[in-house]
């Protein structure tokens, strides 16, 4: 099995702009949800996480907080999805 490290830095910085390093023309969030699945389809996900998800660096723009909060839970749910496919 491997271990999927997610580091949010990579997506697109205008789906997840709460980060260490916003990426501006990163990954885009379909792409990332694609790569966990085609992940998963070819060996087993043992273990995972998300890394960089910062709201405090997102000063006084709560909506970048949130955007990025729900964008990391959604990666979240997508990595357990496929573990559990595999349980």
């Amino acid at each position: 099995g491997v271990y999927l490290s997610n580091d949010i830095d990579g997506t697109d910085a205008a789906e997840a702009p709460a980060t260490g390093t916003p990426e501006r023309e990163g990954l885009s969030s379909e792409f990332v949800l694609q790569v966990i699945d085609t992940v998963a389809s070819v060996c087993p996900i043992i273990g995972s996480d998300i890394t960089e998800v910062a709201p405090p660096l997102s000063g006084t723009r709560e909506y970048a907080t949130e955007k990025t909060c729900v964008l990391a839970a959604d990666y979240l749910k997508a990595q357990l999805r496929v573990m559990g496919a595999r349980a």
